[in-house]
Parts: C-alpha cells; sequence; structure tokens
C-alpha cells in the first residue's frame, strides 16, 4: 500500500552524504545514477533529488550488493507525498515506474528495513533534468508558484481526535474523506473504514493520534519510575487535564512513543502519527517539571531542545511513514529568540499551530496586536520558504455570538490565505463541544493561484489570487477598498466597496 507523506523535500535525512552528478539535460528525457550506502540502524532514509520539468513517466532500478539486506525503494512528488514505493522481500533489487504529473523537485528514498549494503540507483525522467542533493531554497518572492492545481484539494483538515465522540458510521468516515485530506484521530475511530475512506479520496491522509509527553490518568504507576518527571516535591504530576507527565528526554520512554506509533499504523492502516504536546506550551498547563539534567525547573528551550530530540528519533524509526507534531503554537513562539518552536518542523514531516491567531479562551473582543498577527503570517510564508507544511488550528471557546464567531472565522482564515503556499491546512473551532470532523465550505473556495506574496499599505494587507483577492485589517481604525471591479464574497454578496472594521478579513472571489 502507497503511504501518502507530508515532508519537507530540503531536509529529508541522510545517511550518508553521497556525490552527485551536478546536472544531466537531455532534450525529452534524462538518464540519472547516483550510489550509496544504507543501513537499518540509526538516520536510514537516504534522499536522491532530480528536478522533472514536465509531466511525464518516471521509471527507477534500486540494486544492492548483499542479499542478506532489504532495502525499499520510494517517490516523493513535490508536495512530499509518497506516491509509489518497491517494497518487495526477495532478491536484490526494487523497481518502480509512475506517471507524473506535477513539475518540479521530486525525490527518489532509499530505506534500510534490514542489514546493510552499498546500492545503485539509475532513474529514466521522461523530460527532465537532474539535481543536486540539496535544491536550492524556494524563491523568496516566488510569483506564480509551483505548476500544480493550487485548489486541488481543500485546505481545511480535521482534528478528529478532539471530537466527543468516536465511533461513525461508514457514511460519516467517507464524508470525512471527501471533505478534507488530512485527519488526525484516535486510533480505532476509522477502524475497519479505511479502504473506503481511501477510495472515497486517494489523497487522504490519516494519522494515529499520539501524546507525546503524558500518560493517561489510569497509567501512573504504569511504567518505571525513572520515565516520569517530577516537581520540587518529588511527586508525580498531573496536569490541568488529569494526564501524568512523562520525561521527554527518557530512552525507555522514547521507545515507548515508537512502539505504540508503529503498533497503531500496523493495526489500522493509517499513514502515520501526530505526536501531541511538544511545544513548551505544555509547561503552561498547571505543571512545573524538574530537569533531571539540571535538577532545576525546566526552561523554554531545554524543553524544545528534549522534545526535538523526542520528534527527531520518532521520525527516524517510523519513516517513511508520516510523523507531524502538535507544538508550534503561533508566529510569536515560532520566531521567538529564546526558544523558538520552528526547530520541531525541521525533526517531522509538518507542525500544527493550535494557537494561530488567537488562544482558545482569548476574550471574544481581544485581539493580538499587528506585528503579533504578523507573525501569524509570516510563521507560514517561513515555513513554505522551507519546504514545511503548518496545519493552522484557530479556536473560538468563549461565549461568543453567531455573528461574532463567523467574523473571528473569517478574520482567521483570510489571515491564513496571505501567507499559505497551497500546502497548508486550516481549521476553525467555534466551540468546545462542536463535531470536530466537520468541513466548511469556506475551506474549498477556489481562489485560484497566488500571484505573487502578501503586501501592505497602511495597515491594510492584501493578495491577489488568479480568481479573487484577500484584505485583512489587522490594526485597531477603521478601513474600506473600493475594488477596481466586482467581487462575491463568502455569503455570495457581489460587492464593489469592501469595509474593513478592526481586525476584519474577507476573502472575495470572481462572480
Amino acid at each position: 500500500m502507497n503511504r501518502h507523506l507530508f515532508a519537507r523535500a530540503a531536509t529529508v535525512l541522510f545517511l550518508v552524504a553521497v556525490a552527485l552528478p551536478s546536472q544531466f539535460a537531455i532534450a525529452h528525457a534524462a538518464d540519472l545514477n547516483w550510489s550509496g550506502y544504507a543501513a537499518a540502524q540509526g538516520t536510514d532514509w537516504v534522499a536522491h533529488k532530480f528536478r522533472l520539468d514536465s509531466p511525464g513517466e518516471i521509471s527507477a532500478v534500486l540494486d544492492w550488493s548483499r542479499g542478506d539486506a532489504n532495502l525499499n525503494l520510494h517517490l516523493r512528488n513535490p508536495a512530499g507525498r509518497i506516491v509509489a514505493s518497491a517494497v518487495g522481500h526477495q532478491g536484490t533489487s526494487e523497481t518502480l515506474t509512475y506517471n507524473a504529473r506535477w513539475r518540479g523537485v521530486w525525490t527518489l528514498g532509499v530505506k534500510a528495513r534490514s542489514g546493510a549494503a552499498s546500492y545503485t540507483l539509475g532513474a529514466d525522467i521522461g523530460n527532465g533534468s537532474g539535481e543536486e542533493e540539496e535544491p536550492p531554497r524556494p524563491d523568496p518572492n516566488p510569483g506564480p508558484g509551483p505548476a500544480r492545481p493550487y485548489s486541488a484539494h481543500p485546505r481545511g483538515w480535521t482534528i478528529e481526535n478532539e471530537a466527543n465522540t468516536h465511533n461513525w458510521s461508514d457514511a460519516q468516515a467517507i464524508a470525512d474523506a471527501k471533505a478534507v485530506d488530512l485527519i488526525v484521530a484516535l486510533p480505532d475511530s476509522y477502524r475497519g473504514q479505511v479502504g473506503m475512506m481511501r477510495q472515497a479520496n486517494p489523497d487522504l491522509l490519516l494519522l494515529n493520534y499520539v501524546n507525546g509527553v503524558y500518560a493517561q490518568n489510569n497509567e501512573r504507576d504504569k511504567y518505571p519510575a525513572s520515565w516520569y518527571l517530577y516537581d520540587r516535591g518529588g511527586r508525580k504530576i498531573l496536569n490541568n487535564y488529569n494526564l501524568w507527565m512523562m520525561d521527554p528526554s527518557n530512552p525507555g520512554w522514547i521507545a515507548n512513543r515508537v512502539q505504540q506509533c508503529e503498533e497503531r499504523i500496523a493495526s489500522n492502516g493509517y499513514d502515520g502519527c501526530s505526536v501531541d504536546n511538544l511545544g513548551h506550551g505544555t509547561l503552561g498547563q498547571g505543571a512545573h517539571p524538574i530537569n533531571k539534567a539540571t535538577g532545576q525547573p525546566y526552561t523554554d528551550a531545554q524543553w524544545i531542545r528534549d522534545t526535538v530530540n523526542l520528534a527527531r528519533q520518532m521520525r527516524n524509526r517510523v519513516a517513511p511513514d508520516t510523523l507531524t507534531i502538535n507544538g508550534l503554537m503561533n508566529g510569536y513562539t515560532y520566531f521567538s529568540n529564546s526558544a523558538p518552536t520552528r526547530p520541531l518542523l525541521e525533526v517531522s514531516d509538518g507542525g500544527i499551530a493550535e494557537t494561530f491567531m488567537r488562544t482558545s479562551t482569548q476574550g471574544v473582543n481581544s485581539y493580538r496586536s499587528e506585528q503579533q498577527w504578523k507573525a501569524d503570517v509570516d510563521m507560514l510564508v517561513d515555513a513554505a520558504s522551507r519546504g514545511d507544511r503548518v496545519f493552522t488550528v484557530t479556536k473560538v471557546w468563549v461565549n461568543a455570538t453567531a455573528a461574532q464567531e463567523k467574523e473571528w472565522h473569517q478574520y482567521a482564515y483570510a489571515s491564513f490565505l496571505l501567507g499559505d503556499d497551497g500546502d497548508h491546512r486550516f481549521t476553525f473551532s467555534g466551540e468546545r463541544n462542536e463535531d470536530t470532523t466537520d468541513s466548511h465550505r469556506w475551506w474549498s473556495v477556489d481562489l485560484g493561484r497566488p500571484q505573487g506574496r502578501y503586501s501592505e499599505v497602511n495597515g491594510l494587507y492584501q493578495r491577489s489570487f488568479a480568481r479573487g483577492r484577500v484584505f485583512v485589517n489587522p490594526t485597531d481604525r477603521a478601513m474600506r477598498v473600493d475594488l477596481p471591479s466586482p467581487l462575491r464574497d463568502l455569503d455570495g454578496t457581489v460587492r464593489s466597496t469592501v469595509p474593513l472594521p478592526p481586525h476584519t478579513g474577507w476573502v472575495l472571489t470572481q462572480p
């Protein structure tokens, strides 16, 4: 079964640095050849990249030297997903063929499932050209972007693990798969339904929820005492959600998280795992753990360091299956000078920003400053420039009218679209008890391709798309935009003038 993988093409983990030919260019095809060494211990994923200039067939052959080794071959598309795999268990060769539809940088990955061996990898690339192992950074002002449909999939995603119930009918499971292409779910939520969900949406990425640093309330004495964290009084720590805090640096706990992820993937057929509670927001949940390495309370920077290491080891073990993390929080923490959460993206296949635009309990009339708001948008821009993917969450879990909730939804969504490159994902939750598997029609609105990056003039932020415009006013003063030609808002009203009260946003499409 092919796995769909969100991953950063420029930061795939390497076992060995292999010298590659710098450039191959043939009018209609390119014959590429690499050599390397792969072993099943440690970081056992080796990537070889090439550029495809137009759609065409990709054929690859992997040969290795030892019969007691088992090497696998995977192909990633420019969006970071594994679209073809060769994972046979006999002989010393693997082959794959794939009809590629997108231009861009593709990746052939070699993974040692067992043993170790030197290998050679050859590929025939229709209408392509070879490229060095580390491709250049994306253009910081990408203009129209890569040659693929910007709105081919919904921009929404689903946090099924936060739903009140986890017993879905077949009809609901299929509806969920059709509505979005990324779902984080509890391991038993869609058991027995994965096949029909993939049939409804072949691009579906379904991830097991795994708690990275907490044991359940009934697991107070389940694990060795050294795996738990303690307060200054030597007491195990029970957080605000009645979960026991674990030591993210403990090798036994890390191995346990890896095992839980691998067992869940094997048992339910999901595509990987999403690991929760890795950012230093965890330290604000009524917990003041002592860092065993220093004997003092954990600092934010120390927590990020240890949880980054946990995520790194988990990803090395479960690759090529997907591993995403929850811990980015928001743009302010992402860019923090003292303890940035951005390194969590470097050891994962995507990260959740759970306080995008606001915290869940922030007052409905309370807004971040323009500078803080801009950091949330720029987090998306920065992540995209590195080939990373961010899954944003905006929650309004306070008393609010339907109009206030709708205004927050549109403000957050318009802000998201200012920084989105087409691969980030957005979700909105208007109350704690709502059905988190419900999608929203706004998230699949067809704006067409972005026409460059967002711009700002006197506090008004905007971005042009092939079939629409987005405007956001994050300031405390009212504004108005007179459109050169009428556009349709998300409610279907055609407008020539757009009023922008403080802290509002508009998403407009061609009528």
